[in-house]
């Protein structure tokens, strides 16, 4: 009776409707085995992304501390030693790892060395250049719009 309606018995299936079967299971499963392979990339590559953006905030929030630490010494009028300090310091970061920061040491580098000019007179033309340089670079980063009012303290020294 189930023949006659065209019904078969789940257990009995011709050669071509196995073939059809395991060609669509196969199917399934290179199609799954290929997402899997996918979100594995994608896993990689978020995660060394990540990565890289912790190992620069960590560069930065290094530099920052350090940059804290000679702000003393500049603000306890010890210019030389500052200046030393934040040479020291600006090899450890880029403009790229830390934007802000890296504008911040230039201006500070131009500060010491306008106030080394203005009371030491042997090197005055040579520390001015140098400092108006160091200017410059911070106002590389010191956009007027995202930064005004350290672009103004900036442009101001120039």
């Amino acid at each position: 009776m189930q023949e006659a309606l065209g019904w078969k018995n789940k257990n009995h299936y011709t050669y071509k409707e196995w073939v059809r079967l395991l060609r669509m299971k196969f199917l399934f499963l290179g199609f799954l085995a290929t997402l899997v392979f996918i979100l594995i990339l994608f896993a990689i590559y978020f995660t060394g992304e990540l990565n890289s953006k912790s190992d620069s905030f960590i560069i930065c929030k290094k530099a920052e501390n350090e940059l804290d630490f000679v702000e003393g010494i500049f603000k306890n009028n010890d210019y030389s030693e500052a200046l030393k300090k934040y040479e020291k310091v600006s090899e450890e970061f880029t403009s790229t790892d830390c934007p802000s920061l890296f504008a911040r040491l230039r201006k500070r580098q131009g500060d010491c060395l306008s106030n080394i000019s203005e009371l030491n007179e042997v090197e005055y033309e040579n520390n001015y250049k140098n400092a108006i340089q160091y200017y410059k670079d911070a106002l590389k980063i010191y956009h007027k719009d995202i930064y005004p009012n350290e672009y103004a303290r900036t442009q101001n020294n120039l």
